[in-house]
């Protein structure tokens, strides 16, 4: 039987069922709204800003964060406590590694628990997309398990997926192997749930998105139809945007996936900067810059005003600095290195920790290495937080490398990318500060002088 169309407001339909379908279904949109969302994650996505109802703190342009003004190391053991006594015995952990912060994404106590429980483990390796152009999969899986594996008991099963929740890669290799875990239990009896854990910003609420989306054939991430009933979970760039657990169901395998509040790591630069724009410059969501240059003794390179790289005495040596785009890379004479940031952190040198650079204290770290290859980088060293640079070259290099009280860095032995120098060759550098004329960089340093101003007139 053909059907005309009926009252005003419903289409031209079939069949008298189909009238029938579509008026339930109007019906369910309208009595039940999907995809709400409350003030605080309206305004963390949508306005970058961060409301705590418990204790007042606004997060946003010229704010300090979330992490520089509430969290602590107590906050940091609550969080883990809870994290822990939460998960069940002999679940699924998904542990997400920023592998643009590897080290500072860790979390070790995570890895603890899941050698006691004996869960099984997906380790996802995040935001692979904002490591510089020309990775190998092969290789970096394979320094990824280099890494790891002294962490991670002796029968402990686990996989390793290199991924990126933004361009939603990777992402089924993940659903496989939860397809495959599955095959494991008696689904009427048991299954586990799936706990999806990790660092503050390491995105595995992103991660949650793009697997719900990739599973249930949504063809881009973050972008759901308002009448689905998948909700996105809120994806912010502010520390602590997940307050507690966060249950959502995966449709085609049946699995509870849980997001969990990311445990804050008070030892990296991003836990120590104050204002949001400068924090948004130093998160990777582009892709990293590689800066290889050649080196004399005697020199030092500003890591914006976050670091610096001091090289004493050894043979010239190739550096790669692998940073986030805005982070700006200036080679200076080392005795000129305390006039250069005197003169020009906050405006030629960006990001800074916060208005007053002059008031932070560094500590110096004396670094010797020996390096004996031309042709491979020989060493890493990792600034939790912030990126990392290798050295390459023959012969002895003494550095002395300046950082905040508290900031830890690491020397990989295992260069994540030797071949940076082999690749791409060197870069000339015409004295002016590498990233420092990038529309970001130039608005940040208008935006600090303008306060110095506003400074100066209250002091006067």
């Amino acid at each position: 039987m053909q059907g005309k169309a009926g009252k005003k407001g419903l289409p031209k339909v079939e069949s008298l069922s189909k009238v029938n379908e579509y008026a339930k279904f109007k019906k369910e949109v309208e009595q039940k709204p999907n995809n709400l969302i409350c003030q605080r994650c309206h305004e963390l996505k949508h306005l970058h800003q961060r409301m705590d109802y418990q204790n007042p703190t606004e997060t946003g342009p010229g704010q300090p964060t979330l992490m520089a003004a509430a969290v602590n190391k107590n906050d940091r053991e609550t969080i883990l406590k809870t994290l822990t006594d939460k998960m069940y015995s002999k679940s699924i952990v998904i542990k997400v590694i920023d592998m643009a912060n590897f080290e500072g994404s860790q979390i070790d106590e995570i890895y603890e628990t899941v050698n006691i429980r004996k869960h099984k483990l997906i380790i996802v390796c995040n935001k692979i997309d904002s490591l510089p152009k020309g990775l190998r999969v092969d290789r970096l899986q394979t320094w990824v398990k280099n890494q790891i594996k002294d962490k991670i008991k002796e029968g402990i099963k686990y996989h390793i997926c290199l991924a990126s929740a933004k361009e939603t890669t990777g992402i089924q290799k993940v659903l496989d192997i939860l397809e495959q875990t599955k095959k494991e239990y008696d689904e009427k009896e048991f299954l586990p749930k799936v706990y999806v854990v990790g660092a503050t910003n390491s995105g595995k609420s992103s991660f949650i998105n793009s697997m719900i989306f990739k599973s249930n054939k949504y063809k881009e991430p973050n972008k759901v139809h308002y009448r689905s009933k998948y909700a996105t979970l809120t994806e912010s760039a502010a520390p602590g945007t997940t307050l507690d657990f966060i249950s959502v169901e995966e449709v085609r395998l049946g699995f509870k996936i849980l997001d969990t509040p990311g445990v804050p790591n008070m030892n990296q630069v991003q836990s120590l900067i104050t204002d949001y724009q400068d924090l948004m410059s130093v998160l990777p969501n582009k892709q990293m810059s590689s800066l290889p240059l050649n080196i004399k003794n005697s020199y030092s390179v500003w890591l914006g005003a976050l670091g610096r790289v001091d090289f004493l005495s050894g043979e010239d040596k190739f550096f790669t600095f692998v940073m986030p785009p805005h982070v700006t890379i200036h080679r200076t004479p080392l005795e000129k290195a305390e006039s250069v940031y005197a003169k020009h952190a906050g405006t030629l040198l960006r990001p800074t920790y916060n208005n007053e650079p002059q008031k932070v204290k560094f500590v110096a770290h004396e670094l010797a290495l020996n390096c004996d290859d031309f042709k491979l980088a020989n060493f890493d060293i990792s600034i939790e937080g912030l990126g990392w640079f290798s050295l390459q070259g023959k012969g002895f290099a003494n550095l002395l490398l300046h950082l905040p009280e508290g900031v830890r860095y690491h020397i990989r032995k295992d260069p994540m990318f030797p071949y940076e120098v082999e690749e791409k060759g060197l870069k000339r550098m015409s004295g002016n500060p590498v990233n420092s004329n990038t529309r970001k960089n130039q608005m940040l340093a208008q935006k600090f002088q303008y306060k110095k101003k506003l400074q100066a007139g209250d002091e006067a």
